[in-house]
């Protein structure tokens, strides 16, 4: 088990070495294709096990080998002020926070551990403290329309 991050809040360890590519479109690529690496061009090559202890719970969830997202989704606009997509400091924030984002019950159907969880991995990446905050409350904010407090509450009422 490797320990990505670790503080007085959460503690994130990953089973193995995250190894990750960027598919590109070739020659003999359809159209279909290109379409599909352009909306999602980062690869997982192997699987990976996610331990995240936050309080006195610990979730543990997959991502599993040959999982594919976007990256980060950094507007046109600000990619002089935070970075493009493609940078690689935010290849495993994006696909962590991706995966979790697709699998709310993954965490319990906590949304600002979500955010957490993004930020400290932003952190590891050597995402300054500036860019950090400002991605941080962009997720967090956008997150509070997607219904995973919806989903909470729902959960809670069972």
């Amino acid at each position: 088990m490797i320990t990505w991050y670790a503080d007085e809040i959460v503690t994130i360890q990953f089973s193995r070495m995250p190894r990750t590519e960027t598919l590109n479109a070739t020659p003999n690529s359809t159209p279909e294709e290109i379409k599909d690496i352009n909306k999602k061009p980062y690869l997982l090559l192997h699987e990976i096990e996610v331990t995240v202890k936050y309080g006195d719970k610990t979730y543990i969830f997959p991502v599993e080998k040959h999982y594919r997202w976007n990256g980060a989704n950094i507007p046109f606009g600000l990619w002089n002020l935070i970075g493009s997509p493609s940078d690689n400091r935010f290849r495993i924030p994006s696909m962590i926070h991706d995966k979790l984002c697709e699998n709310h019950d993954f965490i319990g159907y906590d949304r600002y551990l979500s955010s957490i969880i993004f930020e400290r991995l932003l952190r590891v990446a050597g995402v300054n403290k500036i860019k950090r905050r400002v991605m941080f409350l962009a997720v967090d904010n956008f997150q509070k329309f997607c219904g995973w407090d919806k989903e909470k509450k729902q959960q809670e009422g069972k």
